[in-house]
């Protein structure tokens, strides 16, 4: 569409259990975490808050992240049993036009 993107992707799983939250280990419900944004600082700081929000909040953590000025355009994670959680934007921009395009 014309408009830069940068892709961010954080997990647990590739570099170990490493959040801290109130000194006590995170037990992390997610192993990765995807964000597409404008910029990469925006890209990498959202994917690597995916990872702690939706540890915590679960699915909602994908409608509310973004306030403030920062407006990630795709979301993905996946969970500890494999499956992948993602937003509309990401359906759009990476499953649907890959379906398409073959």
């Amino acid at each position: 569409a014309g408009k830069p993107s940068a892709i961010g992707v954080s997990g647990i799983v590739e570099k170990g259990q490493h959040f801290l939250w109130r000194g006590v280990p995170l037990r992390a419900s997610v192993q990765s975490a995807f964000c597409e944004a404008g910029s990469a600082a925006e890209a990498d700081a959202i994917s690597t808050a995916l990872i702690v929000g939706a540890s915590r909040e679960g699915e909602e953590f994908l409608t509310r992240i973004g306030g403030g000025g920062i407006r990630p355009r795709s979301l993905a994670y996946v969970d500890l049993e494999e499956q992948m959680v993602y937003n509309q934007g990401f359906n759009t921009q990476f499953l649907r036009e890959g379906r398409n395009a073959r």
